[in-house]
């Protein structure tokens, strides 16, 4: 089983290929285009690749929308309280600000009525939680309104313990729904994900379905005659759905839906609509071009999750949430020490499994699980997609549940052709003794679960299988895809012929060239002494090229000057005192 890396053309679909050409797109872009859509969307390439806002999928067309709106319209009106339950992460941290600022901000609730709660990663656990139900009951008035955010579908025992204390629940998420169906105690589950969805967009994130949700609300309101006709659209809080949309790795590609939203959000922030959160960012990072959607992946985002990673995500939330520059950098400073703990802390863990997770991929295994119970469960996710990254297969960590020895709380990252949370679902049917009185959740990109630790050795086994089910292990390992060839050497030209296609992400990825190119300088740079600044030398030009976690800390670097090598590199810009110039970042390196 070789686990050596590999850098394959990504395929390319004719038929998409003559629609973009049709539709006027240069052969560059139709070329990028046709490598990621298939066949069945050629005719979809108008409306996919720069869709405009107005034609989002309305919401009354998803799943329980009606129930929804007219159970918070009612609580809204009747003066009862309003509480936001949400998940840890970017996604649901951005759509508590969304339920929170709507309420406040646009249907004018006032604030001693409106109450967030969310779970700490480590005490509480995933989801609505026991924990979590617990401190609604201690707390709540009687007869309140709990929307979730970004989490509920899987629920149903907590919902039912809200609900029987007198407690209306509505339901927002877009997470799997279990196969006993979306949670009955609640009296309504809105989630486009379910099997009886007419909204046919399967892929937005939780935080847009909590807007939707509230845009539908405003005008329930407005026919109620709470609200005026002329009451001010929920648009600016696009900016916070454009970001989670970015965050949770949903599809760029497929939807239509997420592709206007991130490109509505990247306008508003770089715009004078951007709310203070925003300010404070460029602030703190120096970054004053105009933000796109790596920034927001690669820098705003990792510190919005890194508070519920390594704390409690109500950082994450004040950020979001705050009304001044001020306020809105102390937070975001708070965010970024918690960002640079989990860097430390997800180094640590990395170092200590790798070399293990070779291990299991070279003797075949279809699934990399690694155990350390002693590990931060703020930062296995992380982990796991490093896991991912070095072996071309799913991975999962688990560490010990906080409190509990005896339960492990796991964190997937999958690979494409692998639905984990589908193969999750397969362990459950077969094993049903694995998750008794724990539970899993989560699509499929990624997912998570809980189990007691006695039957961690029957997961090993059940998981290995659910995933051989849907994909061959052999045929898997490190892999790097990349566009082809331009045709003519990587300039900012290129790169501005490129731009039109944006926002890329996930299901919609940045492009990324081939490049046999002969090394002229190596350099180590970092902290860590981890990265590396490359000088390459191909169509007889000389590049610039940084590669990111080139080796681990204390190793020699892995290339030397004069060698040649195949490059997989992602043009970029590098804008420095004014000027802007050309650098590469290497994705995979191989022999020729």
């Amino acid at each position: 089983m070789s686990l050596q890396p590999r850098i394959l053309p990504r395929p390319v679909s004719p038929a998409v290929f003559q629609a973009a050409r049709d539709h006027g797109y240069t052969e560059l872009q139709a070329r990028l285009i046709a490598a990621r859509l298939p066949d069945a969307d050629a005719g979809r390439v108008a409306t996919l690749i720069r869709p405009a806002l107005g034609t989002l999928t309305s919401p009354w067309r998803l799943p329980d929308i009606r129930p929804a709106v007219s159970a918070i319209v009612d609580a809204i009106v009747e003066g009862r309280h309003l509480v936001c339950a949400s998940d840890y992460d970017c996604d649901g941290s951005s759509a508590a600000t969304v339920v929170l600022r709507a309420m406040r901000d646009y249907f004018g609730v006032p604030a001693d009525r409106i109450r967030h709660v969310i779970a700490h990663r480590q005490r509480d656990g995933y989801g609505l939680s026991n924990n979590v139900a617990d401190k609604l009951l201690d707390e709540l008035p009687p007869n309140s309104l709990v929307c979730t955010c970004d989490q509920g579908s899987a629920d149903e025992a907590r919902i039912a313990r809200l609900a029987a204390a007198g407690h209306t629940v509505v339901v927002t998420d877009h997470h799997g729904i279990p196969a006993e169906g979306p949670p009955p105690s609640a009296i309504a589950c809105v989630n486009p994900v379910r099997t009886d969805s007419q909204f046919g967009d399967p892929y937005i994130a939780g935080c847009v379905v909590a807007l939707l949700v509230m845009a539908a609300v405003r005008q329930g309101l407005i026919e109620r005659g709470y609200l005026t006709a002329s009451a001010p659209k929920l648009t600016p809080l696009l900016q916070f759905a454009g970001t989670a949309v970015i965050a949770d790795c949903v599809s760029l590609g497929r939807s239509a839906n997420n592709r206007a939203i991130v490109a509505a959000a990247l306008a508003q922030i770089n715009g004078d609509a951007a709310f203070p959160c925003w300010r404070a960012f460029r602030e703190l990072t120096g970054l004053h071009r105009p933000l796109n959607a790596q920034d927001l992946a690669f820098t705003a985002v990792p510190m919005i999750n890194a508070s519920g990673r390594m704390a409690h995500a109500d950082a994450s939330l004040a950020w979001l949430m705050a009304d001044d520059d001020a306020t809105a950098l102390a937070a975001l400073k708070v965010l970024h020490a918690h960002n640079e703990e989990r860097k430390t802390t997800e180094r640590a863990m990395v170092a200590a499994l790798r070399p293990h997770a070779l291990e299991l991929a070279g003797q075949g295994a279809s699934t990399v699980c690694l155990l350390q119970p002693e590990g931060s469960q703020g930062v296995m996710g992380v982990v796991a997609a490093r896991m991912v990254e070095a072996t071309g297969r799913p991975a999962a960590v688990f560490v010990a549940k906080q409190g509990q020895p005896d339960v492990i709380t796991g964190s997937f990252r999958s690979v494409p052709g692998v639905h984990i949370r589908q193969a999750l679902a397969d362990v459950d049917a077969s094993h049903p003794h694995i998750f008794a009185g724990h539970g899993f959740g989560g699509h499929e990109g990624a997912a998570g679960a809980h189990l007691a630790l006695e039957h961690y050795p029957d997961f090993l086994v059940a998981i290995d299988e659910a995933v051989r089910r849907q994909v061959d292990p052999a045929g898997l390992s490190p892999t790097t895809w990349v566009d082809a060839p331009p045709g003519r050497p990587l300039t900012l030209d290129l790169l501005a012929e490129i731009s039109p296609l944006e926002p890329f992400g996930r299901g919609w990825e940045l492009p990324v060239f081939a490049l046999e190119a002969t090394i002229a300088g190596v350099k180590v740079m970092g902290q860590d002494r981890t990265h590396l600044r490359l000088d390459l030398v191909a169509d007889g030009r000389t590049y610039e090229a940084v590669w990111f976690r080139a080796m681990e800390p204390g190793q020699d670097p892995p290339v030397r000057p004069g060698e040649v090598r195949l490059f997989a590199v992602e043009p970029g810009e590098n804008s420095f005192r004014g000027r802007t110039r050309l650098q590469l970042l290497v994705r995979q390196v191989v022999p020729v």
